[in-house]
């Protein structure tokens, strides 16, 4: 008998002409890098902290700046740590 759930058989409104699975586009698009997210949360996130030109996150040290916290903390073992 064949199974429905079968994950590896796809809809052929999932496919191109090639047979492979198109990539999907989501409703919410970055308007600076035409990224696509399924979330407005994450296309919001995604703008805050990767296409978005402000820079959050300040070394108090040297005061060059960051958009991520990450790269901060980073940054001050890199360079400041003693």
């Amino acid at each position: 008998f064949e199974d429905s759930q079968d994950p590896m058989q796809f809809n052929a409104s999932q496919e191109n002409s090639s047979g492979t699975p198109t990539e999907e586009r989501f409703q919410h698009t970055c308007p600076y890098c035409c990224k696509s997210y399924k979330y407005r949360r994450s296309l919001h996130r995604h703008v805050y902290y990767e296409c978005g030109d402000q820079r959050h996150y300040t070394c108090l040290m040297c005061s060059k700046s960051f958009k991520q916290n990450v790269h901060l903390i980073r940054h001050l073992r890199a360079h400041h740590n003693n």
